[in-house]
């Protein structure tokens, strides 16, 4: 097994899941080793911080589940059989530029006691729109009102238009050449193979665990 130093970078093993929030692949994340703790036993932990391509990509889901748990978001601490060397994917730029944006998004979490805290939909959004590929197709997954739509009809999802304080991200979707507006939380990707499929599911769950709403008008 490798012996592991302070500024090696390392890459986490393939099909890991994370110690720390139950559900979570974190398999492939990448970054810097910080610092390598041994116990009294003599058992040994490497401190990694996560670098910028890891942190770009980390849903706000899991900043949410890290939060809850009180858990730093921004490093990953492992035993050495969890992690393998890498080469490095970062300059000292691209990591602090990358470190921002994921505190400012724990810095919605900071003061909030209850609920979403006010601005956290905002990160969903800057996330979703960096990672979904517009336009894909979906269908109404829930529907709690009598309107233009009816459970397991298609739509178009064109872009995300706007941000709702209760029903979360509104999309812009379209029927043949009729334009709507819906809640993102209330549609699911058709393409089981499509790349949209996991961050639009990953943000549905987050959604249906922590967030309430009720009807949604969708024809402004």
């Amino acid at each position: 097994m490798p012996e592991f130093k302070p500024g090696d970078s390392v890459r986490v093993r393939d099909g890991l899941m994370s110690p720390h929030i139950d559900g979570w692949c974190i398999g492939g994340w990448q970054g810097m080793v910080l610092d390598v703790l041994r116990d009294y036993d003599g058992e040994e932990t490497v401190v990694v911080e996560l670098d910028s391509l890891t942190l770009r990509a980390m849903s706000p889901s899991y900043v949410y589940e890290c939060w809850r748990s009180c858990i730093d978001c921004l490093v990953s601490e492992l035993p050495p059989a969890d992690i393998e060397p890498a080469v490095s994917r970062d300059t000292e730029e691209d990591l602090q530029n990358a470190a921002k944006v994921a505190k400012r998004v724990l810095g919605l979490l900071k003061n909030a006691e209850d609920g979403v805290p006010a601005g956290f939909y905002e990160a969903w959004a800057d996330y979703l729109k960096r990672v979904l590929t517009f336009p894909f197709d979906a269908e109404i997954a829930e529907c709690r009102v009598e309107h233009h739509f009816r459970e397991g009809d298609g739509v178009q999802v064109r872009s995300i238009d706007s941000v709702d304080n209760r029903y979360g991200l509104i999309a812009e979707v379209w029927d043949g050449r009729d334009k709507f507006y819906f809640p993102l939380c209330s549609l699911a990707v058709t393409d089981e193979e499509s790349a949209n499929r996991a961050p639009a599911e990953d943000y549905r769950t987050w959604f249906g665990r922590y967030c309430q709403s009720g009807p949604y008008d969708s024809q402004r």
